[in-house]
């Protein structure tokens, strides 16, 4: 429970900072440079428009982790650019992607009004393991989390959007953060922390 109460203590902070930094950069109000000390240096509209600043950052990063309900954005490289460095040996590459016994997966469907999630995560999976074939340095572990949100870490930047009712992840706001912010830190220990808590696959 203890961690439980940490994480959603977190998030309440976590949340309203975000909030006020979107709304503020979108309406004008501030001046964007503001907010600087949350560490958020863009906030792109979806993932199409933050895909060329993603993939540059992984071209340099050492690390690539990704925690997720799917995973399909990162293992399935004729669908998607952002699967470009998969097989990408000199880099460590960790994906945490949603078990089918998750509970979020059921309210995700439903809120999607989608009847192939199952098949979809399965999918994932499978192309996530037929790499491990040709790249030994990526790790993968399903998680059983209802998290709405999705967290992408390079060695210096996060990726953090969240999941809306009603609206597909891939098109919602994705706010680029900084390494040396405390929201790149915790986010970068709850990661830790829940990869550490499921076995591999």
């Amino acid at each position: 429970m203890k961690s439980i109460e940490i994480i959603v203590s977190f998030f309440v902070g976590v949340s309203a900072t975000i909030a006020g930094t979107y709304f503020f950069s979108l309406c004008n109000w501030l001046p964007f440079k503001k907010f600087k000390g949350t560490g958020v240096i863009k906030i792109f509209d979806n993932q199409a428009q933050a895909t060329k600043s993603i993939l540059n950052d992984i071209k340099q990063s050492k690390i690539l982790y990704v925690l997720t309900m799917k995973g399909e954005s990162f293992s399935n490289k004729e669908d998607s650019p952002l699967a470009k460095y998969l097989c990408d040996a000199e880099k460590q590459h960790r994906y945490l992607v949603s078990s089918l016994d998750n509970p979020y997966l059921k309210i995700r469907k439903d809120e999607l009004d989608k009847e192939n999630m199952e098949d979809a995560v399965l999918l994932s999976l499978h192309n996530f393991q037929e790499a491990q074939k040709k790249n030994q340095n990526i790790e993968l572990k399903q998680h059983e989390e209802i998290v709405r949100f999705r967290i992408i870490f390079t060695t210096n930047y996060l990726y953090l959007s969240f999941q809306e009712v009603k609206i597909a992840g891939k098109k919602s706001p994705i706010l680029k953060i900084r390494k040396d912010s405390s929201m790149y830190r915790n986010f970068f220990s709850l990661f830790n922390d829940l990869w550490e808590k499921y076995p591999s696959v």
